[in-house]
């Protein structure tokens, strides 16, 4: 972790105090976020809340903080991570990523090839590109 966080220059990174969090919120309300097209402010918000600021981002008061400091509408996502549509699309997306054998973060799949751990980013762009040259 830490040859990675030098190789990216991330400064500002710092181990979430609060860690391990239960995500549950934060997941669902990605896919809120992502049904309500706000999905790439949602995850630099919630990436910086988690590790940048140590925030608890499991509790609801401080999510929602957290969102609206970012220009966000966290009451609303908080809302949005309860209702029946958000839930059943986290639910099949997960389920889908248990059947092709994800089991953590970060997990990539480039055609049917799995890469897992964020140590495999290079050999992602190597299987991408060799999938396009087969193309």
């Amino acid at each position: 972790m830490n040859r990675f966080i030098a190789k990216h220059a991330l400064t500002k990174f710092r181990q979430n105090p609060h860690f391990p969090v239960n995500t549950l919120l934060m997941m669902r309300a990605a896919v809120a976020a992502q049904m309500d097209g706000v999905h790439a402010d949602y995850m630099d918000a919630g990436m910086q809340a988690m590790w940048e600021q140590g925030l608890k981002m499991d509790d609801p008061e401080v999510f929602v903080r957290a969102m609206n400091a970012a220009d966000l509408d966290g009451q609303r996502l908080l809302a949005r991570s309860q209702e029946p549509d958000v839930k059943q699309v986290l639910l099949d997306t997960t389920s889908v990523a248990v059947a092709r054998g994800a089991f953590g973060i970060p997990t990539f799949f480039v055609g049917d090839e799995m890469f897992f751990g964020k140590e495999r980013l290079s050999q992602i762009e190597t299987e991408i590109v060799k999938q396009k040259e087969c193309t």
